[in-house]
């Protein structure tokens, strides 16, 4: 009875210490020599706007893609982000025919710096992006409409988003992002993602 009396304390000791092992390993300063370079798959949600001004979220399609970049201290981050996503419905054709509906395709090609304001284990941050955005209208059901082919035009994407550290070389990260276009009036368009990264 004392035996197992032991045996129980022991493995209630060892649950209760382990989160605390794992939370302590994951804030720890990295190794020396540890690779800088990261990639960072994603997937979301994209909201366009592309055919208004202002802020919507009526228009909604699947976004995925990759950020890449470099460590440049402890604190920040240089990055490169390419994304692509597709929304369908985003506007009824000119065509009378009720069926056909115009879907927009987006393709995402940004780079800027992100900064962690909040630091620790789990970490806010603050990223500016600046880029391209290119748009393509077609028609789903049909001959693809007049106007077909993507449209480029310039995009600043301020954005704020949570990391939290998985192990050594792993990172959870959610972040919400604004792809606000240049011209006049401006167009936005957010967009809402979780990705894994490595280094």
């Amino acid at each position: 009875m004392k035996q197992l009396t032991r045996w129980v304390l022991a493995l209630t000791l060892g649950a209760t210490a382990l989160p605390g092992t794992a939370r302590a390993q994951s804030i720890l300063p990295p190794p020396r020599g540890e690779n800088r370079l990261f990639m960072e798959p994603y997937a979301g949600i994209l909201f366009d706007n592309g055919a208004r001004s202002g802020l919507g979220f009526e228009h909604v399609g699947p976004l995925f893609g990759v950020r890449f970049g470099a460590l440049a201290g402890d604190r920040v981050r240089l990055l490169g982000d390419v994304g692509f996503a597709k929304v369908n419905d985003v506007a009824p054709s000119l065509r009378s025919e009720p069926r056909h509906q115009i879907d927009a395709q987006n393709f995402l090609a940004t780079g800027g710096v992100e900064v962690e304001v909040v630091p620790g284990a789990t970490s806010g941050t603050l990223s500016l992006q600046a880029g391209g955005l290119w748009r393509s209208l077609d028609a789903r059901h049909g001959a693809p409409i007049a106007n077909a082919g993507y449209r480029s035009q310039g995009v600043i994407a301020p954005g704020f988003g949570v990391r939290s550290t998985l192990t050594w070389r792993s990172e959870l990260k959610l972040a919400f992002q604004d792809y606000i276009a240049l011209d006049s009036p401006a167009r936005h368009t957010p967009v809402l993602a979780l990705g894994i990264s490595f280094r």
